[in-house]
């Protein structure tokens, strides 16, 4: 609700209450307080939350780190260090196909697809919408499913491949018919 120095009034709140350094309670508190920090644009902040999350999470929560991981990716991005979004989002990606999370597996595709764009890497780019569109294919996201099709076709315009762009507009009318 954009309520932020409210939120972080909250969670700080709760990490005063916490006295065990090592509680997987912090690492889920840290994690959101740096998406707050990142949100007011305070990339320092944030970074130094994201960073004591991950250090917690590394040691007492791995199943979700792969949130922390992938929140740090997206204020890589902010920050317009590419390389390092792309360190995160494969370990973060890696750990949510373990965990079989589905939601931070879509998450983090999207934003290593942002990454790829933003290095020229299309190839890489295609790579990942294809991952990205079985995923959502399977889990019933039909809308999801065709902004990627989309994509993908026109990925392949861009090159004049007019026979992939063509088989994904298919497979894109498959689902809205």
């Amino acid at each position: 609700m954009k309520e932020y120095d409210k939120a972080l009034e909250i969670f700080k709140r709760l990490v005063e209450e916490i006295k065990d350094n090592d509680n997987s309670l912090l690492g889920f508190l840290y994690t959101n307080i740096g998406e707050i920090y990142m949100e007011k644009i305070d990339f320092e902040k944030s970074l130094e939350y994201l960073n004591e999350a991950e250090k917690i999470r590394r040691k007492e929560d791995k199943n979700l780190l792969s949130h922390t991981l992938i929140e740090k990716a997206n204020l890589y991005i902010k920050m317009g260090l590419y390389k390092e979004a792309l360190f995160s989002l494969e370990e973060g990606i890696e750990i949510s196909y373990r965990n079989k999370d589905m939601a931070y597996i879509v998450k983090g595709s999207y934003l290593l697809s942002e990454v790829y764009k933003k290095l020229g890497n299309k190839e890489a780019i295609i790579e990942t919408y294809k991952k990205l569109a079985n995923i959502l294919q399977n889990m019933g996201s039909k809308k999801e499913t065709l902004k990627t099709y989309i994509e993908l076709a026109l990925l392949y315009i861009e090159d004049n491949d007019v026979s992939n762009a063509k088989y994904f507009l298919e497979k894109a009318r498959e689902i809205v018919e």
